[in-house]
């Protein structure tokens, strides 16, 4: 890319960072980054300047999910998720997939668990395929009878691939080794499931505070971060002890643990759009039965739990980035992608203001993954990874689930997306 000014003029500016709108805003753009920022008449605009009039529009920082999966599956069937063996047209869906978040305003994604992602995160980056930045976990590391497949043999599992079985220390220390070794960068494990395990249906620990501080031992010794997918309060407390950097879910959290989250700096990222769970949302007939999450009855309690859960870490003081869990299959609600910033919308249903809900899908976003010096807020030095949106989020922050008030989408100081044109 060559160093080319570009300049968006008018608008209103809404950073990221908590700040107030700045009326008539200028944003100065050179090459990949952000080099000025501030009201008219107040910036010096470069003669040789490609000039982007943006009147009667919003400019807020690229949009962040936290949480997803890219994993090209197309169907709700969990059966068919192990049983799908063509990678090429996973492949192909999730190239869509791609494109799709991109033009929803998603400039950048963490992937919580898929081995092709790291492909199309390359992909992305050579320029072959169309995207947001990926940061990739790989495979989800999780222990034999844990966050994986209880109906199906073990072997299809160990086969397939998605999840890494890890169980002991020294076994720990290598899926670590091994995720990182195939190109993630950061690491995801499942400390405590909720409804997943056929022996342990209701809220426990999968793992031991050892086996969990090796992990993370491992991943930060190498300068990348861990995500633990946690919802009983056991699972979320031996992970935040043992000192992983997010809680995924965290449908347990209560005030004792929050204070630990606090101090640790540990975010979390509740996926409310996938955790929220529906009668329509029950299991498919090759679901187990014995899976807690949809037994009859315990649906609307579940849901309580998980709004009061955030609002609790919320009025703690934790730290909160938006993450969908969205597959790109109809699961949990229906969510495809590029509906991903309905998670916005429970945000605030559970008591964040619309700015600090913008601010989840942002700055705190770009905290959780560990990018927050170059990502997140429309600030000098810092990527130029900007949105032109039509409407104002903080007066109606249901706009952004619809791509069309996307105007623009700027990722890399590149202009990705431009409807007017």
């Amino acid at each position: 890319m060559t160093d080319v000014y570009k300049v968006l003029k008018g608008g209103v500016l809404i950073d990221g960072t908590g700040k107030a709108p700045l009326e008539n805003a200028v944003v100065v753009i050179k090459g990949s980054k952000i080099v000025n920022i501030g009201e008219e008449g107040d910036v010096e605009v470069p003669s040789d300047a490609n000039i982007i009039a943006v009147d009667g529009h919003t400019i807020i920082p690229g949009l962040i999910d936290a949480h997803l999966h890219l994993t090209g599956t197309r169907t709700p069937d969990m059966m068919e998720w192990i049983l799908e063996t063509d990678p090429a047209l996973r492949a192909l869906r999730i190239a869509a997939d791609a494109k799709t978040l991109l033009y929803s305003g998603y400039t950048t994604v963490r992937c919580c668990g898929s081995t092709i992602a790291v492909a199309l995160k390359r992909a992305i980056e050579e320029g072959t395929a169309l995207g947001p930045r990926i940061m990739a976990a790989r495979q989800m590391i999780t222990r034999t009878g844990g966050h994986e497949r209880h109906s199906v043999p073990i072997k299809w599992i160990k086969e397939v691939g998605v999840t890494r079985l890890a169980d002991g220390i020294d076994d720990c220390r290598l899926a670590v080794r091994e995720q990182l070794r195939g190109g993630a960068d950061f690491i995801k494990i499942c400390t405590g499931v909720w409804g997943e395990s056929k022996h342990f249906p209701y809220a426990s620990a999968d793992y031991s505070i050892d086996e969990i501080e090796v992990m993370v031992e491992e991943a930060h010794r190498t300068g990348v971060r861990i995500a633990s997918h946690a919802l009983g309060k056991e699972g979320i407390s031996i992970a935040v002890e043992a000192g992983v950097d997010t809680i995924e879910h965290g449908r347990e959290l209560d005030e004792e643990v929050c204070k630990i989250m606090v101090k640790n700096n540990v975010i979390l990222v509740p996926t409310l759009a996938a955790t929220i769970l529906k009668e329509k949302d029950r299991a498919t007939e090759t679901d187990p039965k014995w899976r807690v999450a949809y037994a009859p009855g315990n649906l609307e309690r579940m849901n309580d739990d998980t709004y009061n859960a955030v609002r609790i870490a919320h009025a703690s003081g934790v730290k909160i980035a938006a993450g969908s869990d969205i597959t790109g299959a109809p699961l949990f609600g229906g969510y495809l992608m590029g509906n991903n910033a309905v998670e916005l919308e429970y945000l605030t249903r559970c008591g964040l203001s619309p700015m600090e809900a913008l601010m989840a899908a942002t700055k705190i976003c770009a905290e959780a993954l560990g990018l927050e010096d170059q990502i997140g807020t429309v600030e000098s030095g810092k990527l130029a990874d900007i949105l032109v949106i039509d409407g104002n989020p903080l007066e109606d922050i249901k706009l952004l689930q619809d791509s069309n008030t996307i105007r623009m989408v700027i990722k890399n100081g590149d202009i990705v997306l431009d409807r007017d044109k």
